[in-house]
């Protein structure tokens, strides 16, 4: 299984310099009786002045809890006293399981990396765990990633008289590195990671223009490269991605959602069937296997209330895909073989619809399933692919623009794009729009704000931002 993840940049000086690419993510948050939490960054002994556990000068990370009406405590993060520098803490409260979600920026003799790590009601700390690239290792940014955070709520049938309401944050990561772009989630469920972090490569995938169309020679410049955003969706479903692509010379915008709690609550159901059902797993014959793992499918996907087609049509998706992989992952693949069912059992039941319609020839109800991108996606070799919904909302021919910091804005539907730039000679902000409806796409001619007494760049930013949306 391939590993995730994705960083964002942000590098926008002078004028740009208070462009929103992203939400402002926080560094603190009340809990359910009113006990603040904040995350605080600093040197040990400023941090901690009446302990001599670690050198006063090492930077760490802290985390203080101010009871309503208590004692505040204040706690050290674990792994934050190593000799790295920590910064740009990101602090959630999951309310139903009254614990804390970290994330932080790590800075060291070998660049800027990715952390994050919970805690639990009675004061627990997981394991600090680290942004991976698809080979396993650490990945290291040259600069910050762009992020942004959702929360979306399940009712989970757990039982014929129990459900289970569940809830489910995702902090969503956008960045750069070498020459290509990724965008990365961490999903937590009831403020617990759920253990996987893989990554989708955003460049030459997505904005790839009409076919026949030639690559302008001269591309994209720099800046435009640069001039990234990342927002949640109106809905808080989804997030919109607005970046320029160097491989396609395109410049656009995708709605990137993930699947519902239930359908991966299908999808662990699938891995830990294939986990129970290890005494009769045979890869030189796997019919038995793969019959108990189809129907025990169907029944679950009926019990968490998928449609019951969808369902069936999965379960004979992954019986088949059994029995075809089976003698591939053999003994020594059997981790990997679970673990891979799942994301085929989630896209599956997430991708595929099915609907009863009536038979032209009979006109009898018959069930009718859409495959939609069904088959081309499982020839991608990226399980997440398979799992995100990418919408692409903009596709354009990225503009020429002049020199200077750079930045997108888009439309709430991301349909609308406009590039503003703030030249090097400064005093005035640039920009182009393009709008589908009132101009099919075509680039607007380059346009002038002035800036003086009147207009500061922030107030011009903030009318620029107005326009688009």
């Amino acid at each position: 299984m391939r590993t995730i993840q994705r960083i964002f940049l942000v590098f926008v000086p002078t004028l740009l310099a208070t462009l929103p690419a992203a939400a402002q993510l926080p560094d603190s948050a009340l809990g359910s009786d009113g006990e603040l939490y904040v995350a605080r960054v600093g040197s040990y002994g400023d941090l901690f002045p009446d302990q001599d556990v670690q050198d006063a000068e090492t930077p760490v990370l802290a985390l203080d809890i101010v009871p309503a009406d208590g004692r505040a405590s204040r706690w050290l993060v674990p792994g934050t006293a190593d000799g790295r520098t920590e910064s740009r803490p990101t602090l959630l409260y999951e309310q139903r399981s009254d614990s804390i979600i970290l994330m932080w920026h790590s800075i060291g003799g070998n660049g800027l990396r990715i952390d994050f790590a919970t805690r639990n009601a009675e004061g627990g700390w997981s394991a600090v765990r680290k942004l991976l690239d698809d080979d396993g290792r650490v990945v290291k940014l040259g600069r910050a990633p762009l992020a942004v955070v959702t929360q979306d709520a399940f009712d989970l049938p757990v039982s014929d008289e129990e459900t289970l309401s569940t809830t489910r944050w995702v902090i969503h990561l956008v960045y750069s590195a070498g020459d290509s772009l990724f965008y990365t989630p961490l999903v937590f469920v009831e403020g617990l990671h759920v253990g996987w972090i893989e990554s989708i490569d955003l460049n030459g995938a997505y904005l790839r223009g009409p076919e026949g169309v030639e690559v302008p020679s001269s591309g994209v410049s720099e800046n435009l490269l640069q001039a990234l955003s990342l927002h949640v969706t109106d809905d808080q479903g989804a997030v919109l991605v607005a970046f320029a692509d160097a491989t396609s010379s395109r410049i656009g915008a995708l709605e990137i959602g993930l699947p519902p709690l239930s359908i991966e609550l299908l999808g662990d159901s699938v891995r830990d069937l294939i986990f129970a059902n290890a005494d009769i797993y045979d890869p030189g014959d796997i019919s038995s296997f793969s019959d108990t793992i189809g129907a025990q499918l169907i029944a679950i996907g009926i019990h968490v209330e998928l449609h019951p087609g969808i369902v069936e049509f999965a379960a004979d998706q992954v019986r088949e895909w059994l029995e075809a992989s089976a003698a591939d992952y053999g003994y020594a693949g059997f981790e990997d073989l679970g673990n891979d069912a799942r994301e085929l059992a989630i896209y599956l039941t997430d991708s595929v619809t099915a609907a009863m319609v009536a038979d032209p020839a009979t006109g009898d109800e018959i069930l009718e399933i859409d495959l939609g991108d069904f088959l081309e996606a499982l020839e991608s070799d990226s399980i997440l692919n398979r799992l995100l919904d990418v919408k692409v909302r903009a596709d354009r021919a990225a503009p020429d623009i002049g020199k200077g910091t750079a930045a997108i804005y888009t439309s709430r539907d991301g349909r609308d794009l406009m590039v503003a730039w703030s030249p090097s000679a400064g005093g005035k902000i640039l920009y182009v729009e393009s709008r589908v409806r009132s101009a099919g796409g075509a680039w607007s001619e380059t346009r002038s704000l002035k800036l003086n007494e009147g207009l500061t760049a922030e107030q011009a930013l903030e009318l620029l931002q107005q326009k688009i949306r």
